[in-house]
């Protein structure tokens, strides 16, 4: 029987489901929650960005532009930490099909994360916002989505 693995993320929380080829039976096999994705960066930067006057006009001062975007940076760390994890579970076999739910900009980050061999076991991809639906509100919508095509 082919094991089936469904990913539902956002840059702060991944779960994974397990279910069958059919989308019959849909359960929580483990979630994951990236803290620092949901912190300010007030939380997380002790001061602000510092002033300085702008180059030739010391009657103007400006705010330092930020050097990189935290929220950015920790959905690229999340979807790495996810991609590992997914790396090791097909490696050892627990799963031979992937479906993966994401907003869009988080979907790229996962995708760029994912290793050869997660890649090639992904057999649907949902550019959408699941991440805060509960399992029960998920299952039918995924079946709408991808069942037909899934178990064809």
């Amino acid at each position: 029987m082919q094991k089936t693995w469904v990913l539902v993320a956002d840059a702060a929380r991944a779960r994974i489901f397990a279910t069958d080829r059919w989308l019959h039976r849909f359960e929580e096999l483990t979630s994951y929650i990236h803290i620092p994705s949901r912190l300010r960066e007030t939380d997380v930067y002790t001061d602000g960005r510092g002033r300085q006057a702008v180059a030739g006009d010391y009657s103007r001062v400006g705010a330092a532009p930020a050097r990189t975007d935290l929220h950015s940076r920790e959905a690229e760390s999340f979807a790495r930490e996810v991609g590992l994890n997914l790396e090791r579970a097909a490696h050892d076999g627990s799963f031979d099909a992937l479906v993966v739910v994401a907003p869009p900009g988080f979907l790229g980050a996962l995708r760029h994360a994912m290793s050869g061999e997660v890649t090639t076991r992904v057999t649907h991809t949902i550019a959408k916002d699941y991440s805060r639906y509960a399992a029960h509100e998920l299952h039918p919508i995924l079946r709408k989505k991808i069942g037909a095509s899934h178990a064809a």
